[in-house]
């Protein structure tokens, strides 16, 4: 295995070399049972001649116990005195062909060799038994020549062969070739070989393409121990007392174990269009590629169909009896490494901040062998991927029993890849496959999310933590579902109905919570009264600040005169006339500052300057375009809460809602164009269903109508 010539030019010998083999590698060099190419430059010093005779220097070679007659540490060769006569003889090849060679009296094969010239020594080499010595009468080199020369004669041309052959051959008696019995029979054990490797190929139709890794399966059929490829012509045969056994193959057996293999998405590499296949990659049979169409299906390869075979489908094969090996380049490994699931919530950085509450997201961990490591972008694609096998989504029990059999395999590089049950995390997953569209940034108004998760995941083995802080806010809004009692302030002149106290109360506890609302009750059902019933109510509770009104000018006189009937006691400013301006000064203490549509764009730098407690549109479905002025003048103006009041939340199209929401609860819809490929395309061009239940729950908490 290593050029000894070469590596002692080296200023310092190699270490595997002990002292005493200078000697020995000097004296077989001088002897000629050495063949090495000493090159230009002739024998290192160390290797100079030194006296000696083969034999002897056999015998200690012997001694070594490193002299061996093939490269393998386990065949070390031993000397013998033992001085067989030899003759020559017919071996019989596992082709069921016949070559000539030497034998001794019992007919087991001998190596010979001769040393020095004419009249040398003829070494003899039994290899089974793992001996060698040297003959008493040495063989003529042509002999030896002949019989290393000689050709291996076909089973059907040993009969024609045993009549022209002479008696003698070199000196020595030539027998005729045997006459070998031969039969066929079915295999008494057979077994699938399969190597799991990966080769190079380049990628596209031109040979400068890029050079990829792809996994490769060497599929080899064991009959008895004789192993075939699955396109040899020929059936396998063995010698079994000095008869030629042909194996019967089982055509079936073998098409069914190829069409496994195929059923699992690997491709014969023959059947390669769009990658070219290097040289040792030839020498496979399948592999897994990404983008080639499969035959038999008309469809797409995907090369990640390799890890579920390698995870799934080999385990099962295994079972089966098949004798599955993986060469250090399969790429596939799993790891034993235990592992443990964390939520957690995380602050979301590059988003603006909502009224105090910062965006976030759910983060999932695995801890592995004392490391964390980020598997949420697994999960959603793991989520992607299973999403389309389902015409519907299954309940979160139907979901558990899915997972417990699919789990995620997280790669970690060198150390292989871990398996992850999801199972226990299928409420949680639930949860966001019905209600949102995938992982990533939460409004803070989906703060529930939070409350949901850590409630889904008590009592499993994944352990929560709300590292953003959101839970507090979760709570806040799950106040919301309780908000039907609401005590009229002692100021308000009406009789509450109900459902008014009900919105009254509604909207008073969706400021609390730092978030914005749409009353949308029909006309007719006071909603009026209820904005009135929650400012009487702001200012005994001696909340501080002015709330605007925006609503169309053929309103004003309505906001004035129900305002002194229903709630005289608050300081209503009407901003509206060409004196208004003179009417600011009184507007900064008032409870509610009214003013109209048209004004917003004349009034909007004062407006702007402001910091007002509560900006309130009435008919807010005025409010339309996002790139109106209007929709513009309005972001422009501060405010700590916000509330619309619409009979008519959905008049045109969901850019309407979009617009009207997003100045609401900025980032509640997310971006406009995000918006629009989530919710709107798909909604209103392509009815989907599942897309508009998802809108209409995102904007239950915020959205009231009668």
């Amino acid at each position: 295995r290593y050029d000894v010539v070469h590596t002692l030019r080296s200023a310092a010998p190699p270490q595997f070399l002990r002292p005493g083999d200078f000697e020995l590698l000097s004296e077989l060099a001088l002897a000629g049972l050495w063949e090495a190419q000493f090159s230009y430059y002739g024998l290192p010093d160390l290797l100079r001649p030194r006296a000696g005779a083969a034999v002897l220097l056999l015998r200690r070679l012997c001694e070594t116990g490193r002299f061996l007659h093939q490269p393998n540490p386990g065949a070390p060769l031993s000397w013998s005195e033992a001085c067989p006569d030899p003759q020559l003889g017919w071996g019989v090849t596992s082709s069921g062909g016949q070559k000539l060679r030497f034998e001794d009296a019992a007919g087991q094969p001998l190596d010979l060799c001769g040393l020095g010239g004419a009249g040398g020594t003829t070494i003899w080499i039994d290899r089974n038994r793992g001996q060698i010595g040297a003959l008493n009468c040495a063989v003529d080199r042509a002999a030896l020549r002949l019989v290393e020369g000689a050709p291996e004669i076909a089973a059907h041309e040993t009969e024609a062969l045993a009549t022209a052959l002479p008696d003698r051959l070199a000196g020595l008696s030539l027998p005729p070739p045997l006459a070998i019995k031969r039969s066929r029979r079915a295999a008494h054990r057979r077994f699938v070989r399969l190597t799991l490797g990966a080769e190079a190929a380049r990628e596209g139709a031109s040979y400068w393409g890029s050079t990829v890794q792809l996994p490769t399966l060497t599929l080899r059929f064991v009959y008895d121990g004789q192993e075939v490829t699955e396109d040899a012509a020929t059936e396998p045969s063995a010698i079994e007392n000095g008869e030629i056994v042909t194996l019967a193959r089982d055509g079936a057996w073998e098409a069914a174990a190829a069409a496994r293999l195929m059923a699992a998405g690997a491709l014969p590499i023959e059947d390669l269009e769009l990658h070219i296949p290097s040289e040792k990659m030839l020498k496979c049979d399948y592999v897994f590629a990404k983008g080639e169409v499969i035959p038999r299906t008309l469809e797409m390869s995907n090369i990640c169909e390799a890890m579920h075979f390698a995870f799934r489908i080999v385990p099962m094969l295994r079972g089966e009896g098949w004798a599955i090996s993986e060469t250090s380049k399969w790429p596939y490994r799993l790891s034993t490494d235990a592992t443990t699931l964390t939520v957690s919530t995380e602050r979301e950085k590059g988003y603006d901040n909502f009224q105090e509450n910062d965006w976030f997201s759910l983060g999932f961990k695995a801890e592995i062998d004392g490391g964390h490591a980020d598997v949420a972008p697994l999960i959603a694609t793991f989520l992607e991927q299973i999403r389309y096998e389902w015409e519907e989504i299954p309940d979160a029990d139907a979901l558990t029993r899915i997972l417990v059999d699919r789990p995620a395999y997280l790669d970690r590089g060198k150390k292989g890849y871990v398996a992850l049950d999801l199972s226990p995390l299928a409420p949680l997953l639930h949860l966001f496959l019905t209600h949102h569209a995938e992982l990533g940034a939460l409004h803070p108004s989906d703060a529930r999310v939070a409350h949901l998760a850590e409630k889904a995941l008590a009592g499993s083995r994944v352990r929560f933590s709300d590292k953003a802080g959101i839970l507090p806010l979760a709570r806040r809004l799950e106040a919301l579902a309780a908000a039907g009692s609401f005590a009229p302030p002692a100021g308000l002149k009406a009789q509450l109905r109900s459902y008014q106290a009900y919105g009254a109360a509604w909207m008073g506890t969706l400021l609390e919570a730092g978030f914005g609302g749409v009353l949308a009750d029909d006309m007719g059902l006071g909603k009026t009264v209820q904005i009135l019933a929650l400012l009487q109510a702001r200012r005994e509770a001696k909340t501080p600040g002015a709330a605007l009104l925006i609503a169309p000018t053929s309103l004003l006189h309505v906001w004035r005169s129900q305002a002194a009937q229903f709630a005289p006691d608050l300081r209503l400013v009407v901003l509206h006339g060409s004196d208004r301006a003179t009417m600011r000064d009184n507007a900064i203490d008032a409870d509610l500052v009214v003013t109209t549509y048209p004004l917003l764009s004349r009034d909007c730098d004062w407006l702007a300057m402001q910091d007002w407690a509560l900006v309130i549109l009435d008919e807010a479905q005025t409010l339309k375009n996002p790139a109106s002025q209007m929709a513009k003048t309005l972001r422009e103006i501060p405010a700590k809460g916000r509330l619309a009041l619409t009979g008519t939340p959905l008049e045109n199209s969901l850019q309407d809602v979009w617009t009207l929401i997003d100045w609401i609860n900025p980032g509640l819809l997310g971006e406009r164009k995000r918006f629009q490929t989530l919710f709107r395309t798909p909604i209103e061009k392509h009815g989907d269903a599942a897309a508009q239940a998802r809108l209409k729950r995102r904007l239950r908490p915020f959205l009231l109508r009668r």
